[in-house]
């Protein structure tokens, strides 16, 4: 039986423990506050020596993802390791070997719809394409006060450049890599946070040469599409209603954004690490992205 330890227990980390239980493994966490259930630990290195885990999944805030990394690498065993996204909260190396052992939690690539897409845009030339992610920050976690979370805080990681980077990594991963030319940012709503709740991206993509690309935490409808244009058909790939419309056709697409989750625990599981899982590497081409962005002059 595979064990499994999560560091952090945040609405994300409950999450992985809950997939990673259903898959049959033995699963442990490490958490500052007593969680209801399972067996927990106050420290990682009690864990790691009590626990001897095969796999570990942090899952903190993002600005201590590093520090956490570092103690397990520095573990004498080896350990196969899942950072949620994003890799951290700005960009750090890691030796090449160390690199083999880490993979970051860009679960949205084992949606089928987005796979599905990546077939299609390979085929094609591209001409343009749009990118949308918008939500209202109050209604992500029921019960939870925004406020209080790692989104709405910058010393912790927050801000829709960090909190909506799936939609950056899954951007480059179909259209590859981008070159920003410019960005507007602010935080122009009411909600009570010290970080952007708006960006407005103007870039090009290696197989794309004009892209913008939108996020937000101040849409009350949340919606989450891309629109891409080509030579010979424009695509529209609609997330929350997971439909992919090609020209004049629709197809509908079963299971939701939530089974990647588990789909992406069975490719940490699995012996032979499936192709969709995000690399170290890929990752941290991502976070030198933000910060590329984040030195921009904001228009």
């Amino acid at each position: 039986m595979k064990r499994v330890l999560i560091i952090g227990m945040g609405s994300i980390g409950q999450k992985h423990y809950q997939t990673f239980q259903s898959l049959g493994a033995d699963v442990r966490y490490v958490s500052r506050h007593r969680q209801e259930g399972g067996i927990s630990f106050s420290q990682v290195h009690n864990a790691l020596s009590q626990f001897d885990p095969n796999i570990c999944l942090i899952a903190n805030d993002t600005s201590q993802h590093l520090d956490t990394l570092k103690e397990l690498l520095s573990h004498p065993k080896p350990l196969r390791i899942l950072v949620e996204k994003p890799l951290f909260h700005h960009p750090a190396q890691l030796s090449v070997q160390a690199q083999k052992m880490v993979y970051v939690g860009y679960n949205l690539r084992f949606f089928p719809l987005l796979q599905r897409l990546k077939e299609e845009v390979a085929n094609r030339t591209v001409l343009s394409a749009d990118i949308y992610c918008g939500s209202y920050l109050p209604n992500w976690r029921a019960g939870m006060d925004y406020r209080k979370t790692a989104s709405a805080s910058s010393h912790r990681g927050g801000g829709v450049l960090r909190d909506l980077s799936h939609d950056l990594d899954y951007t480059q991963w179909l259209l590859g890599e981008i070159t920003p030319h410019s960005m507007l940012s602010g935080t122009f709503s009411n909600l009570d946070l010290d970080v952007e709740d708006t960006v407005l991206i103007l870039a090009r993509a290696k197989n794309c040469p004009a892209l913008t690309i939108r996020l937000n935490y101040t849409d009350h409808l949340s919606q989450r599409y891309l629109h891409i244009i080509c030579d010979d058909t424009t695509l529209h790939a609609d997330l929350l209603a997971n439909t992919l419309t090609i020209g004049d056709t629709k197809e509908n697409f079963e299971g939701s954004i939530q089974d990647t989750y588990l789909k992406q625990a069975k490719a940490i599981l699995s012996p032979t690490p499936s192709p969709h899982l995000s690399t170290f590497e890929e990752a941290l081409k991502l976070l030198h992205l933000i910060a590329q962005l984040e030195k921009m002059p904001h228009v």
